[in-house]
């Protein structure tokens, strides 16, 4: 009824009104926009792992499951003390009916240093696990046993606030139980044994603050380009990029914090050089600098002093060739009056 209705309607208005011919249908216009990576660890797991790996390492091959898990505490929901893990493992990583008891996990992200000082991390597992911070391997027990609840693995590391550091977490189960679980303690820590998650964990931190470069070309036999940059917190080197035209540097020396100066003299007059710099912070890499430009500065040519002219044209000679001379003329004129 609604329908017969509408299209009589349309009908009686289609003598009044003049609908405009159908056009092409408006482009949409997509804009680019940065995607930022969770927060969180990446966790990459591989099912029916059987072996597992001899020593710390995941399979051949690409995981079967990649997600993003807020913290690293998992359990099969076997009976734990207080207080308990209640994140069950990821159900849908194997195929149905696989082997669930064989599996190796792969977490990494960055973790930021929640205070200046000494932190102390911790892992409960069953079975293996392997924990790597800023490329020092902490804790290690790749090993097959039970759940080490009460005498949890710990190790220190020295960290500054608010400094991301990168961080890798492997761990296999090899049958029987599964557990894994990453907690940490700290100084004025609200929370003893907390998960390591939350604002701390992220697979994509804000890079460092870019330098700002300053050159010099003093004048000099030998070339030389000076390069300074101002200093940026916490880092751990610069690299400094180098090129032959604006925009074309790459990486050309590595200089190690705290130093914030390098002298160019692999460099040739008569020829323009194009740098910027980068700092680099443990893992993460800042943007480049501002670009400078320079040409080494040769001093002007030596000129030779030959002597100098008189009025008469003549050259003037030194005091020696002069007095030898003199010498001379007078031996001449004696010997003339004697004739």
């Amino acid at each position: 009824m609604r329908r017969t209705l509408r299209a009589a309607l349309l009908g009686s208005l289609a003598p009044l009104v003049a609908f405009p011919a159908p056009g092409p249908a408006p482009v949409a216009m997509a804009m680019a926009v940065p995607m930022k990576a969770p927060a969180g660890f990446l966790g990459e797991y591989w099912a029916q792992v059987d072996p597992a790996p001899a020593t710390p390492g995941i399979p051949a091959g690409a995981p079967t499951l990649t997600q993003t898990d807020a913290q690293i505490d998992f359990t099969d929901g076997g009976a734990q003390p207080a207080p308990a893990l209640n994140v069950p493992w990821p159900g849908t990583f194997a195929p149905p009916g696989a082997d669930q008891d064989h599996f190796v996990v792969r977490w990494t992200s960055y973790v930021q240093g929640p205070i200046t000082g000494t932190v102390t991390f911790k892992t409960v597992s069953d079975d293996g696990i392997q924990l790597t911070v800023n490329g020092q391997v902490l804790i290690s027990q790749w090993i097959d046993r039970s759940p080490n609840f009460t005498t949890p693995d710990t190790a220190t590391m020295s960290m500054v606030q608010g400094v991301w550091y990168p961080i890798e977490v492997l761990y296999y189960e090899n049958g029987g139980g599964a557990v894994a679980r990453l907690f940490w303690n700290y100084a004025g820590q609200t929370t003893p044994d907390e998960d390591v998650g939350g604002a701390f964990v992220d697979q994509n931190p804000p890079p460092p603050a870019a330098p700002t470069l300053s050159i010099s070309t003093p004048v000099n036999y030998t070339p030389v380009i000076n390069l300074s940059w101002t200093a940026v917190a916490n880092a751990t080197s610069y690299e400094l990029r180098r090129g032959p035209a604006g925009g074309s540097e790459t990486a050309y020396q590595t200089i190690n914090a705290p130093t914030t100066s390098y002298s160019d003299t692999n460099v040739g007059f008569n020829q323009t050089y194009f740098y910027t710099v980068r700092a680099v912070v443990n893992t993460l890499t800042s943007t480049d600098s501002n670009e400078v430009s320079g040409m080494p500065q040769a001093p002007p040519p030596r000129t030779q002093k030959i002597g100098n002219r008189h009025m008469c044209g003549c050259d003037s000679v030194s005091s020696t060739s002069g007095a030898a001379g003199l010498f001379g003329i007078l031996l001449l004129l004696a010997a003339l009056r004697r004739r």
